[in-house]
């Protein structure tokens, strides 16, 4: 597997300014599969949060063999479960510091893990999801991050989900922000989100939908369209909440969460405020283009990312 873009001079043996430079970021290349250059770019973004180090990550893509069968999952948990353990090490000598940092770095890692298995039906899929949340919900302790873990009632069952209370609150109540992931983005994800928010005195609100992390990979629910049945149920949860004002609620929803958010707002008035980043304005015709294209070449021929896509998306 290729390691970001190579010339061919004297320093075409590892990555250099000048193999890495181009006309823009997208075209810095960390694999050669469409769906995990993606992922890896989406984890570098993360990492100025705490969530993932830039050493360990180049670490996983010098590592990454193609023509190994599981070498993305493997790689990645491999990695958390290292971290997993100088963590726990940490917390027991009363490091809390070095272990909640190492634990939210794992839960990141288990969760890559997830999200590239080429059988998602495997056992593993649960295993590094349940070690996600535990190493999540540890860091938030060992922190003192202000969220905490909540299950929001919905048909019989409920969404998983934090709410997070900003200390920058003026008032007993405060505006919420509620945000709406995507198709492959967590709620655990959205932290660059909601930390600038907190910052700002705003309380967020970030959950798992029906086809989305926690929800799909422990309750096995699947995308819905009619995303007001959802957001309904997470607006009743919210007016619950004694530090939040009603009369300033906000929903986000980025990616495939954000082409969710128009018809959301046109059902429920409360609330008052929608941010919408699709990045796709389309997704029906996209992804049906795009499965179409993979469907008419035979099965021997596609490349292995090209099946993994299928079985996912059709997960």
């Amino acid at each position: 597997m290729g390691i970001l873009k190579k010339n061919n001079g004297p320093m075409s043996k590892g990555p250099s300014i000048q193999s890495i430079s181009g006309d823009h970021w997208s075209e810095l290349k960390f694999t050669d599969g469409i769906m995990t250059d993606a992922i890896m770019k989406h984890v570098m973004g993360l990492c100025y949060l705490g969530m993932a180090d830039a050493g360990e990550v180049l670490e996983v893509v010098s590592r990454l063999d193609d023509k190994e069968t599981g070498s993305w999952e493997n790689t990645w948990a491999e990695l958390a479960s290292r971290l997993n353990k100088r963590a726990q090490k940490s917390e027991t000598n009363d490091k809390k510091v070095s272990a909640s940092t190492a634990y939210l770095r794992a839960s990141t890692y288990y969760r890559m893990a997830t999200m590239y298995m080429e059988n998602v039906h495997s056992p593993m899929m649960e295993k590094y999801t349940r070690q996600c949340f535990d190493c999540y919900e540890k860091s938030l302790e060992l922190s003192g991050y202000p969220g905490k873990y909540v299950e929001i009632p919905y048909e019989g069952t409920y969404l998983p989900g934090h709410f997070y209370t900003s200390p920058y609150a003026k008032k007993d109540k405060a505006p919420v922000l509620i945000l709406t992931p995507g198709r492959d983005t967590w709620a655990v994800d959205t932290r660059w989100m909601f930390d600038a928010a907190l910052k700002r005195g705003i309380h967020c609100l970030a959950y798992d939908g029906p086809g989305q992390g926690y929800a799909l990979r422990f309750q096995d629910m699947k995308f819905r369209p009619d995303w007001e049945k959802v957001m309904g149920p997470v607006l009743d949860y919210v007016e619950t909440i004694d530090c939040v004002d009603m009369n300033h609620v906000a929903c986000m929803g980025f990616s495939f969460g954000g082409f969710l958010m128009p018809r959301v707002a046109a059902f429920d008035k409360r609330i008052k405020l929608i941010i919408t980043d699709p990045g796709n304005i389309s997704w029906g015709k996209g992804i049906g283009e795009r499965l179409a294209m993979i469907q008419k070449m035979p099965s021997k021929m596609r490349p292995k990312f090209m099946n993994v896509m299928l079985e996912d998306y059709a997960w």
